[in-house]
């Protein structure tokens, strides 16, 4: 993945391994921009089942999942003090729904 001087992933520069799409635990990437996957490997929107949010990551833009249409689970590691997930659901730190995985909604 590529990582700006910001500490946001700009780009994804491969697959998802298993369909399972895991940003980097890198203390110095904080976020992901909302274009990354317009950026990325054209394959990663249809290949990517799950996705795995680590501590680290404590920004992202709403809508950034919706264009990853076989997600059904978005798992975030604890710790991380801006977001959480329950059953596949992301949610932000103050309970809010932040993403429900697009393959859930059109089941």
């Amino acid at each position: 993945m590529k990582i700006d001087s910001e500490g946001y992933v700009t780009e994804i520069l491969s697959g998802a391994p298993d369909g399972v799409l895991a940003f980097p635990t890198d203390i110095r990437c904080k976020g992901i921009r909302s274009d990354v996957f317009e950026r990325s490997d054209s394959f990663l929107k249809s290949e990517t089942e799950e996705v795995y949010i680590p501590a680290n990551i404590v920004h992202m833009d709403d809508g950034l999942f919706d264009c990853l249409e076989n997600v059904d689970f978005i798992q975030v590691a604890n710790g991380n003090p801006a977001y959480y997930s329950e059953f596949g659901i992301l949610y932000h730190a103050d309970g809010s729904l932040a993403c429900m995985p697009q393959a859930r909604i059109c089941k």
